[in-house]
């Protein structure tokens, strides 16, 4: 019971966040840009280790 309880309150959040950036009219704007600010920096990191390891093993 406590994981349903726990991800009952998380689509909860989820809701009240996206309802307060559809009402400010900032939900297509901030959502992408919030994405990006995580995932891109996140990509070349991954990326870099990726070749970084590819480097020192071959």
């Amino acid at each position: 019971m406590p994981p349903y309880f726990a991800m009952e309150n998380s689509e909860n959040h989820k809701v009240k966040a996206y309802t307060q950036l559809k009402i400010s009219g900032l939900y297509p704007s901030a959502y992408w840009c919030g994405q990006a600010a995580i995932d891109i920096p996140l990509f070349f990191v991954i990326l870099a280790l990726l070749i970084g390891s590819l480097f020192a093993f071959h």
